[in-house]
């Protein structure tokens, strides 16, 4: 009966895998560190765990040989690694993969399929010729089948999408002569919705210009509005609707808040005096009454 260290001794490993012989004789430290016990063990029992702790040496080097031929190609790298999937992420892709993969597609806004999506964060495919005006008279009815716009927004999602600027200036012209496209009809209906939103003369004017209407032509309809009484009506109603909301309230309390929101509402300062006057003195009137 050999020691483990004899059978060592006389199996050296190989140079080139001297880190598996170093893991071989760690391993069998640890599975031999009751060794000089069973080494010095003369019954049945202690010459069967020898046997065992020289074999489990023996085929834990060749183990670990072999592993290691497995698993390292030819430039040296770990391919079991490599070859293995990571984590799917929910783009699609998988975590750690490389510049190239769907998750970055997806965080530049486009697809797999080449669509992208615009600053609203609709879906759309951009065009492949930008001189096609057929297909941008196209897509300028879809939209606007989807919903009303002015020539500028119009204009700006025809760009977007990557018609050529004199293309999208030919179909813009073209469908303003079939009155498809009216910034003064559109402006108005701005208008009208900014008040029944209880918005301001100045507020209008904003949501009109931001969505494309030329802001001569916007401020000319709010004037027009505002000699109608339009926005006037709307302070009010948003003058009973924050009384209704600070009902019990100190006066005080209430009229800053309609203060408030009539300022980002975009009103006329005098306005709101006149309404915070009218409205909160007889709240506050009444609750002294009480």
């Amino acid at each position: 009966m050999i020691s483990v260290e004899e059978f060592l001794a006389a199996h050296p490993a190989p140079a080139a895998q001297d880190g598996g012989a170093r893991g071989s004789a760690d391993s069998g430290r640890d599975v031999g560190g009751s060794a000089p016990a069973v080494d010095g063990s003369d019954s049945p029992s202690g010459r069967r765990a020898g046997h065992a702790a020289a074999q489990a040496i023996a085929d834990g080097g060749m183990a670990m040989d072999s592993d290691v031929d497995t698993d390292v190609d030819a430039s040296g790298a770990m391919s079991a690694d490599m070859d293995a999937p990571g984590p799917v992420s929910r783009f699609g892709g998988v975590f750690g993969a490389s510049g190239d993969d769907d998750g970055r597609r997806a965080r530049g806004g486009r697809g797999g399929d080449g669509r992208r999506r615009s600053a609203s964060g609709f879906a759309y495919t951009p065009t492949d010729d930008p001189h096609d005006e057929e297909r941008c008279k196209e897509a300028a009815l879809r939209m606007l089948d989807a919903a009303a716009r002015s020539t500028g927004a119009l204009r700006a999602k025809l760009v977007e999408r990557g018609y050529a600027d004199d293309v999208v200036a030919k179909v813009v012209d073209r469908l303003s002569e079939l009155r498809l496209l009216d910034d003064e009809e559109y402006a108005r209906s701005v208008a009208r919705s900014c008040a029944n939103r209880m918005m301001g003369m100045r507020g209008a004017v904003i949501e009109m210009t931001r969505k494309g209407v030329d802001r001569a032509l916007a401020m000319r309809i709010a004037s027009e509005a505002d000699d109608d009484g339009v926005f006037v009506d709307a302070a009010w109603a948003l003058g009973r609707a924050v009384a209704a909301r600070t009902r019990g309230k100190d006066a005080q309390v209430a009229r800053r808040r309609f203060w408030g929101a009539g300022g980002r509402k975009g009103h006329d300062p005098q306005t709101l005096r006149e309404v915070g006057d009218a409205l909160f003195r007889a709240q506050g009137d009444d609750g002294e009454g009480e």
